[in-house]
């Protein structure tokens, strides 16, 4: 019987316990559905839309009204209901009344942003005023009915339902009381029932501390096996972290190799261009020397020279390019050295060339490309004897000879 008098309180305690949680959940949902609506109500004021936001308000302060109470959302509520009839309608007396249930809730409540107007302004601070401490009838909440405080009906449903729990489990702790005292008058009459009970009872006892044991090593065999989950989970973690660095080692090791390799087979082929380029610049370079050297030369000295002094020129000669002369005197004029004169375009002065003899029986000199210039190239040749004598010449300074100078190839 006693422990059907536990049972019953329990059941007691765990009524009033579950109103009461019952009554913080539906607080925090109306809450948080107040919440939602004034957001909305303000976007609506944004957008100049007052009729949703009346609307969405007016659902707010019938959702809060009865479960809120003196919430500091109810006073945010009233006071945008404040802003819609001061800014929206133009209607300044229920304006008032709003502003003035926000202020009785939260004093330090004001208006701020986008909300803020003349009209507001003017209104909310009527409300601040002693004589807007009772509201107007016109700026109740939509329901007529008076506001309930926070926790006005929730606190008298739960307690009604607990006095009456209570009533009724005094009533079966009372039978449970009577019932108990007739199971004690049966005991009494009744030793060997009772010495019966008492060993159901001892076994009952040890079956328990049996269970609790078998549940107390049960709990360490699943601790120990959790610990080596976890430390198994751990050792794989590392695996895999291990695994991922190598992957990674790896992955590095490839991506140099074939930096490597690409690098490599680049020098490779450079080199190949740069050998293939050199022995083709080589090549050229021969070819140059050999054409050079095939100008230089001349062509072979004729049989019969038709002057004391003959020099082999061209007519014309291309500007920028070198321009080989070749010489020769009669066999009768004893000359020591030839030496050719020139002079480009503009320019005032002669520049000299001492020739040199060739394989072939010339004097030759080489005139640099880059003096060779304009439109023409005026010259004479003077040669000379051991007293530096003029021997013969080709023309003299005073009237030189001349070459023209064609313009360079593009």
């Amino acid at each position: 019987m006693a422990t059907r008098s536990v049972w019953a309180i329990g059941v007691l305690s765990f009524c009033l316990l579950t109103a009461h949680g019952a009554r913080a959940a539906n607080q925090d949902a109306v809450l948080q559905k107040v919440t939602a609506l004034n957001r909305t109500a303000v976007a609506a004021f944004g957008e100049l839309n007052f009729a949703k936001m009346r609307k969405d308000l007016e659902q707010a302060a019938q959702a809060g009204k009865d479960v809120l109470g003196t919430h500091k959302m109810m006073a945010r509520t009233y006071l945008n209901l404040g802003v819609l009839w001061a800014a929206g309608y133009n209607n300044r007396g229920k304006a008032v009344g709003f502003f003035a249930r926000a202020l009785k809730i939260n004093p330090d409540i004001a208006v701020t942003g986008p909300m803020v107007s003349p009209n507001v302004t003017a209104a909310f601070e009527a409300a601040r005023a002693p004589a807007a401490e009772t509201a107007p009838q016109e700026a109740q909440a939509p329901s007529a009915a008076p506001e309930p405080q926070e926790s006005e009906k929730p606190v008298t449903k739960v307690s009604a339902a607990a006095r009456k729990q209570a009533d009724q489990a005094r009533v079966e702790i009372g039978n449970l009381q009577a019932e108990l005292n007739q199971i004690k008058q049966q005991l009494r009459q009744t030793q060997q029932e009772n010495t019966e009970n008492q060993r159901l009872l001892a076994d009952a006892n040890r079956r328990l501390t049996r269970q609790s044991e078998t549940r107390e090593r049960l709990e360490t065999q699943a601790q120990e096996m959790q610990r080596f989950v976890a430390d198994a989970k751990d050792r794989l973690q590392q695996i895999d972290r291990e695994r991922s660095a190598k992957d990674r080692q790896v992955a590095d090791a490839l991506a140099r190799e074939k930096t490597e390799r690409e690098a490599r087979e680049k020098f490779e082929r450079n080199m190949t261009d740069l050998q293939a380029r050199d022995k083709e610049r080589k090549a050229t370079l021969d070819k140059e020397k050999v054409d050079r050297e095939k100008l230089a030369a001349g062509p072979d000295v004729p049989a019969r020279i038709p002057e004391p002094l003959f020099c082999a020129l061209p007519d014309e000669a291309q500007a920028g390019t070198d321009l080989y002369v070749h010489c020769v005197t009669q066999p009768g004029i004893k000359a020591k050295e030839i030496a050719f004169y020139y002079r480009p375009s503009g320019v005032s002065v002669f520049s000299a060339i001492v020739m040199d003899p060739s394989k072939k029986g010339w004097s030759t000199a080489v005139i640099p490309g880059r003096k060779i210039s304009g439109k023409t190239l005026q010259y004479y040749t003077e040669a000379r004897d051991a007293h530096q004598s003029v021997a013969a010449t080709t023309g003299k300074a005073s009237s030189p000879n001349i070459l023209v100078v064609r313009p360079a190839q593009k």
